[in-house]
């Protein structure tokens, strides 16, 4: 399976059309200054906004289609890499924080990928990492009944090569000496394959949103972990 060209088709047709509020949650928890890395940053979107805080970021891509793109979009730092083969190509404790928002889960060996973040984070920087939640509720009822459907936008995305849980992530996170220090999450009410239309009513939608950030291993369809490398 050549991944390079599977994603390379993507990022030509796929649009700019993405969760911002999403993205939102992952970039008020990074600082304005300092060397930012955004691992599998896709087409440069979360990037973006990391620079307009006043951040320096690099950002790196299997895709080549979709590093040209987030260069078009102001992003000059970009490197692509296939994490599966190939080590991160910058030296030990280059960036104070690193980004894997939406990607880890497109991976073979998200361990490595991981290890390889750490690497490259200087001693009490920050990883943040945000990964589809295969423990929301709903799942974990599917489970239960014993189904397991793949279902477009959600953790079961047909492209997630991985599935992970919050308590797995910050399994492997410590395993690399990255110290779990908060937990957020993302409803996704957005997604009408996992949650039936009701839920974006106004007030379920406001209610819902609070549950997701407080409890994300339960009703979250992404969280954000984050952590801090151990000097």
């Amino acid at each position: 399976m050549d991944l390079k060209k599977i994603y390379d088709k993507k990022w030509r047709k796929k649009g700019d059309d993405i969760d911002h509020s999403k993205l939102d949650l992952v970039v008020e928890k990074v600082s304005p200054n300092g060397k930012v890395l955004d691992v599998g940053g896709h087409i440069g979107i979360l990037a973006k906004k990391i620079l307009d805080r006043g951040a320096d970021v690099t950002l790196t891509d299997i895709s080549r289609v979709a590093l040209e793109r987030a260069k078009k979009r102001g992003i000059e730092n970009t490197v692509q890499v296939d994490l599966d083969e190939k080590p991160l190509p910058f030296e030990d404790n280059s960036f104070d924080t690193v980004i894997s928002c939406s990607s880890i889960e497109h991976i073979f060996y998200p361990q490595r990928m991981i290890k390889e973040s750490s690497r490259v984070l200087k001693p009490g920087g920050k990883f943040i990492l945000l990964v589809p939640n295969i423990g929301h509720l709903r799942f974990r009822l599917w489970l239960l009944m014993g189904r397991f459907p793949y279902i477009v936008d959600t953790p079961t995305d047909e492209e997630h090569i991985r599935f992970m849980t919050v308590y797995e992530a910050k399994k492997m996170c410590s395993i690399e000496g990255l110290k779990p220090e908060a937990l957020d999450g993302s409803a996704g009410l957005w997604v009408k394959g996992l949650y039936p239309v009701f839920f974006r009513l106004k007030y379920i939608r406001f209610f819902y949103t609070i549950l997701a950030r407080h409890y994300p291993s339960l009703f979250s369809r992404s969280f954000i972990l984050v952590c801090r490398k151990q000097k």
